[in-house]
């Protein structure tokens, strides 16, 4: 929709369309290539901050120089192919001749086996056009990074109108924008970076990160400032802050999203107190499995650990079934890969067919056929959704299949059986209840609901009642999900999108290794790589992200530049190697989903060459520079005994019950401890007042009442009219209170910023206006009842504010909301 947007918008200019034109065209990619390239810069939010841009292209003097040598060479007598290769070129990308490449690298033209050894005593000649390409280079780049500067602009723009138009943002909308508040590239807005830092660590003692494998530069850039803040100085020592991060370098396999594996191993180089930790042991696959995967893969890690299997049977298996898993390795002591042990439970084999989608639905069918295992079991994992496609039309004659697609969560079994048994027990409508009796297979009775109250609470005491599976996770989501909604009855209304796998769709499972990351089956089958060249591998964008400066570098590609540029060239050859170990990595995936058996269908080492190459077996390169090119070299083999799928129980596993610490209500106490315990109706009137101008976008009398309003919303159970009107007339004494309103004027506002002290303690500051040279703080309170306590906590949210602004003058108040007006109380340097 945003790239819609975007075309309509550069549709309107007849020249910047026709820039954008010849900008496709000289890149030579395709519209498609072009606005991924779009999408993947903004989202990654990179910042393009072009170099100073030359003043002018050095093509000329490139061809001049490239005259003179072409003329001393003819008059030389070099051979006509050579001369040639001299000859001057409308662009940097068409300077591709073997001869004029290959002095450029040896920085001369006499080396071994060269035909330009005669005008070796232009070799000045050479290093002066090396020089020259060298500057064509930086400008090409400076300009490519310029024009893409202005269309990531306009992009932006597309989305935003396409954000507001549709009221929605994806997670990764979220995040660029977040990255740009935080990391603004203007230097006026540095000063709101460090005081959003400020509010954000003041709030944020603990931090967990999972899938760490899977963060990006954008969101690495977010969190370096917090987790640097929980692991600095004073409170890392006395355990104030912490930063804890899960995750597998084995699993980074979203490169294409813009993870980057790297950071997992450079916050540990950057914090020495960072502890690592490992977790060997496998609970999902059988020991056969896990040795294979060792063994296979152990040298291609850098610091590979070997898997320790837990290695359970299934207790429901008949017994006949068990005796025969065990009794498989004691009479099968030989297999090619490794050396077998007693316990070697599982299945492993690898086939080779001519054609790969055709051996992967052979062997789903005699895994049904032959094996006993139900088509629910198996998954088959290919690389593209094409393939996806193929083999659910080959296997749909033959049983059901499910392409791994996801579904509503609300239709998820447990989560819509406490939809349809809430329904009941609120409307009474039968039909509800037959829906729940039906998803659950029993019998219910009625209870009391109310859906008006807290949403999170009302399903668990709903799913409670219904003895349900507490360790699901599509109900842990469907919990975590209604954490956004007021009450029950606003999300039954609401037209809430989450999605989960529809895992209990019948039926053999196909999906992309990508989709099954997290997942995984019983039996898994793993197609080999199929086709040519793969997508991307044409797009004329590289980018480099330097830790050290924390800046992005944007390279211009074209054929010839790992020849010209060796910085570029170090930079493809990296990309080279980190791409060659994601395919490891997704490969690894792939094998660690399977549970009881994992059978591997290899392309035909006949179909095998540099452009069509397989996963599983070698190949030898034909051309220049020949060698042999390798991912994982298996052999056909199979070993183990297939597990047949077992009966399942329909008896619910036992919940473990959490026990869970109950909170204090937030503002459970007056904020100035006065020591005496208020009545209930007090509580929720300071909260109410904290709350209506917490609300109020500003100070003047129509915005108060706004955020009156608002409080009056949240509030009404607990407080009546009367109250409300005590609200307004005090809140609205500050819209009156000329020396308030002087003191404010200006400043920009934050309300209810929390602060943390140097001891670890968290403190909320009611509001707290910053000015261009002082920072003005101030604390509600109903009456001056307790104003010496007051007092001294506004004085210390004062000595708290100075630690970070030394510089700035810090001035603090006690703001009594009294009926008769508002009253403002500066607390002096004693407090």
């Amino acid at each position: 929709m945003q790239q819609a947007a975007f075309l309509g918008a550069i549709c309107k200019n007849e020249a910047l369309l026709r820039e954008v034109v010849d900008y496709v065209s000289d890149s030579g990619m395709t519209k498609s290539e072009f606005l991924n390239s779009l999408q993947s810069i903004w989202r990654g939010d990179i910042s393009i901050n072009p170099p100073t841009l030359p003043a002018s292209s050095a093509l000329a003097e490139i061809n001049e120089i490239l005259s003179c040598l072409q003329k001393a060479a003819r008059d030389a007598g070099v051979s006509a192919g050579a001369v040639n290769g001299l000859s001057p070129v409308s662009d940097l990308s068409k300077l591709s001749s073997g001869f004029i490449l290959s002095a450029l690298a040896n920085g001369s033209f006499d080396y071994p086996r060269s035909q330009l050894k005669k005008i070796s005593h232009l070799d000045g000649e050479l290093a002066r056009l090396k020089d020259a390409i060298a500057r064509e280079i930086a400008w090409m780049d400076a300009t490519y990074a310029a024009k893409l500067a202005g269309l990531i602009k306009i992009y932006a723009e597309a989305l935003k109108s396409v954000q507001r138009k549709s009221g929605k943002l994806t997670f990764g909308d979220v995040t660029a924008a977040v990255h740009s508040l935080l990391n603004p590239s203007a230097e006026a807005l540095q000063g709101n970076r460090e005081l959003l830092y400020f509010r954000l660590d003041s709030k944020i003692t603990h931090i967990l990160i999972d899938e760490f494998q899977d963060t990006d530069i954008c969101q690495y850039e977010i969190m370096l400032p917090l987790i640097s803040e929980a692991l600095a100085g004073k409170g890392a020592e006395e355990r104030c802050g912490s930063f804890f991060y899960v995750g597998d370098k084995k699993q980074s396999i979203y490169k294409f999203r813009g993870a980057e594996r790297k950071i997992f191993d450079i916050l540990r180089e950057q914090f020495s107190q960072i502890k690592t930790q490992s977790l060997p042991r496998n609970y999902r696959s059988l020991k056969l499995i896990v040795k294979f995967v060792n063994e296979i893969l152990r040298d291609k890690f850098a610091s590979y650990e070997d898997q320790i299997a837990a290695n359970k049977l299934d207790s429901d298996l008949p017994a006949s079934v068990l005796q025969k898993i065990k009794d498989y390795p004691l009479s099968h002591p030989q297999m090619p890969l490794f050396e077998v042990q007693s316990d070697d439970y599982g299945y492993v084999a690898a086939f080779s067919y001519d054609d790969v989608l055709k051996g992967a639905a052979e062997q789903a069918r005699r895994l049904v056929e032959e094996c006993g295992v139900r088509a629910d079991d198996i998954a088959i994992l290919c690389w593209k959704n094409e393939h996806v496609s193929a083999l659910k039309e080959m296997l749909s004659e033959f049983c059901e299949v499910c392409s791994g697609s996801n579904k509503a969560l609300r239709c998820s079994e447990q989560v819509n059986a406490v939809i349809q048994y809430a329904k009941f027990c609120v409307g009474g409508d039968e039909i509800y209840l037959r829906n729940a009796e039906a998803i659950l297979g029993r019998r219910l009775k009625k209870i009391a609901v109310d859906l008006h109250k807290n949403a999170q609470k009302t399903a668990e005491f709903i799913a409670s009642a219904l003895k349900l599976n507490f360790v699901d996770p599509d109900l842990l989501l469907f919990f975590e999900t209604l954490a956004k909604f007021n009450s029950f009855s606003e999300y039954l209304f609401a037209n809430d999108e989450t999605e989960v796998f529809a895992k209990e769709q019948s039926g053999i499972k196909i999906m992309t290794v990508h989709k099954s990351k997290g997942l995984q089956f019983p039996h898994v089958i793993v197609c080999d790589r199929i086709g040519g060249k793969d997508r991307g591998e044409s797009s004329k964008l590289a980018t480099d992200y330097d830790f050290a400066t924390h800046k992005w570098r944007i390279f211009y590609k074209f054929a010839s530049r790992k020849s010209l540029d060796a910085e570029f060239a170090a930079l493809m050859d990296e990309n080279d190697r980190s791409a060659h170990e994601e395919d490891i990595n997704k490969l690894y995936v792939a094998f660690t989903r399977a549970e009881r058996s994992l059978i591997i269908v290899k392309r035909s080492e006949a179909k095998i060459d540099q452009y069509n190459y397989s996963f599983f077996s070698p190949y030898a390169k034909k051309t220049k520079g020949a060698g042999v090119v390798e991912w994982l070299d298996i052999p056909d083999f199979q070993y183990g005994y297939v597990i047949p799928s077992s009966v399942k129980s329909e008896e619910q596993p036992p919940r473990k019950k959490i026990a869970l610490v109950a909170g204090e209500p937030q503002g459970a106490q007056e904020k100035a401890g006065g020591g005496e315990t208020e009545a209930l109706s007090a509580i929720y009137f300071g909260e109410a007042l904290h709350y209506a101008l917490e609300m109020s976008e500003g100070f003047a009398a129509d915005e108060i009442l706004r955020g009156v309003s608002l409080a009056r919303g949240r509030y009404a159970k607990f407080l009546n009219d009367a109250d409300f009107e005590n609200i307004a007339a005090r809140a609205l004494g500050l819209s009156k209170n000329e020396e308030f309103l002087a003191l404010i004027k200006g400043a920009q506002a934050y309300k209810e910023m929390p602060i943390k002290s140097a001891e670890g303690d968290l403190l909320r500051v009611d509001l707290a206006c910053f000015g261009q040279d002082e920072i003005l703080l101030f604390d509600y309170k109903s009456s001056e009842k307790y104003l010496a306590q007051n007092k001294a906590q506004v004085a210390r949210y004062k000595s708290v504010i100075r630690e970070f602004y030394p510089h700035a003058r810090v001035r603090a108040f006690v703001l009594a909301l009294e009926a008769a007006g508002a009253k403002l109380i500066e607390v002096n340097e004693e407090g």
